[in-house]
């Protein structure tokens, strides 16, 4: 699904070159659900970004779905990334003055999208990831950490991605609210999708079935999860994952 080959990405800081991916080859297949660990300055946001095409590297390939990348135009890069991949990210990045089901339904603009009915699918999005339709028209402050990470969640799996990629999404949430998102990614994962999450807590990380471990910008290791742990019930936000809720209209 995903491959990274001998990638390595340079940056300009101030004039002065700092690397921050090292020669990174990385691959993961279809229905993984893999988490990316590592220190503050480690590399993984950037290799997650790569991951995404959110980036490009300096040297090396990115290929996704067994295609390169690497001539493809920003046109292409952009119609790839709204047809395969959502992103959530761990400071929600909603439009502040944007309804909820608006913020959803953000993706559905672009590509082979187009034609659908927008406000159908977000709406359906919303209840797929538990949260309640009278909160489709709130605002982003007048919800939760949780409820807003929920939305963020929605928008990236309103167009049916087949890889979900999840920087630090439960780094601003209560114990709670992050059993509860992570008990989402699970029911996503369940169902095939393919699940990369960076993360620097290894909580968190243990509920992915593979670990990569990240250091100054090169795979320090990359193993299986032996003893995953289970997170505790989500109240209706599995079932609905898991069942596929569907919204009339």
């Amino acid at each position: 699904m995903l491959e990274l080959r001998r990638v390595t990405k340079r940056y300009q800081t101030g004039g002065v070159p700092f690397v921050a991916v090292r020669g990174v080859s990385l691959r993961i297949d279809a229905g993984e659900y893999v988490a990316i660990m590592g220190p503050s300055g480690s590399g993984k946001s950037t290799l997650l970004h790569l991951l995404g095409l959110l980036d490009v590297p300096t040297e090396g390939e990115v290929w996704l779905a067994g295609q390169p990348t690497r001539h493809l135009s920003d046109k292409e890069f952009a119609r790839l990334r709204n047809e395969k991949i959502g992103f959530v990210f761990q400071n929600f990045q909603l439009l502040p003055r944007t309804a909820a089901i608006e913020n959803i339904a953000l993706p559905l603009l672009y590509g082979r999208h187009r034609k659908a009915r927008p406000e159908v699918l977000a709406a359906r999005a919303l209840q797929r990831v538990g949260l309640d339709l009278s909160k489709a028209w709130n605002w982003p402050n007048q919800l939760s950490g949780g409820q807003q990470q929920r939305v963020a969640i929605a928008r990236a799996i309103v167009t049916d991605p087949e890889v979900v990629l999840a920087d630090e999404p439960t780094g601003n949430l209560d114990s709670r609210s992050t059993e509860e998102i992570l008990g989402l990614f699970q029911s996503l994962n369940d169902q095939g999708v393919t699940v990369v999450m960076v993360t620097h807590e290894p909580y968190v990380a243990q509920h992915a079935k593979r670990i990569v471990q990240i250091r100054d910008g090169r795979v320090e290791r990359d193993e299986p999860v032996h003893e995953r742990v289970i997170a505790a019930p989500v109240s209706a936000a599995a079932e609905f994952l898991a069942h596929g809720v569907e919204v009339s209209g």
